[in-house]
């Protein structure tokens, strides 16, 4: 079932506690691991998934508390560092990469240097977290962190957004967005279209 936009449920970040991946970086993961194509990229396939909405399979079933994301340990770390932050663990880690590997990359930043990574500290990651504190979520249209709904109609955390998710749950936010990217085919039945539509925007808090 293809839909021409993944539909956009608000929730309480408080009360999503597992993280899964979508049916696409699911099944893409377990073709990394058990490919027998050495040096062939699976990402094709994972794009191709992604294009649909209801899936059937166990990938719901993968699932890790949200609290063990990497990036929800780290920014938890960071809100209590504070101004302090190269003594986060996030800093630390990112150091470590730029020693490493010569740069540690964000999204569409890359530091290079210790100087550079206090730049992205001081205007990235700490600003999300003000952000986050004073005037909740940022919407930017077309750039939705992503969820998932599983066998049991439960609301998890997806690919994407992860850091936003992670300083939403750190200052208390009670109001955070998701673009649901895979329906379990348990949980959607036989139902589709506008159906199918309305009970998604069933399960978001401005329902309630």
């Amino acid at each position: 079932m293809i839909f021409p936009e993944k539909p956009v449920i608000w929730v309480n970040p408080q009360s999503i506690s597992l993280h899964a991946l979508p049916p696409g970086g699911y099944f893409a993961q377990q073709m990394q691991r058990h490919n027998p194509f050495d040096g062939v990229t699976t990402a094709p396939l994972g794009a191709l998934w992604r294009r649909r909405l209801v899936y059937g399979g166990r990938w719901d079933l993968a699932t890790m508390p949200v609290d063990q994301l990497r990036q929800c340990r780290w920014m938890q770390d960071l809100a209590r560092q504070g101004s302090d932050f190269r003594s986060s663990k996030w800093y630390r880690k990112a150091r470590s990469a730029i020693e490493r590997d010569g740069s540690y990359c964000h999204k569409t930043h890359c530091a290079r240097t210790c100087p550079e990574l206090d730049t992205l500290f001081e205007t990235e990651f700490l600003p999300l977290l003000e952000s986050m504190r004073t005037t909740g979520y940022r919407v930017i249209p077309g750039d939705w962190p992503l969820g998932v709904i599983d066998r049991h109609g439960r609301v998890l955390k997806s690919e994407k957004g992860r850091h936003r998710f992670a300083a939403a749950r750190v200052v208390g936010l009670d109001r955070f967005p998701l673009s649901i990217s895979a329906i379990h085919r348990i949980w959607a039945g036989g139902d589709r279209g506008n159906t199918l539509l309305a009970r998604v925007l069933d399960l978001g808090i401005e329902a309630r």
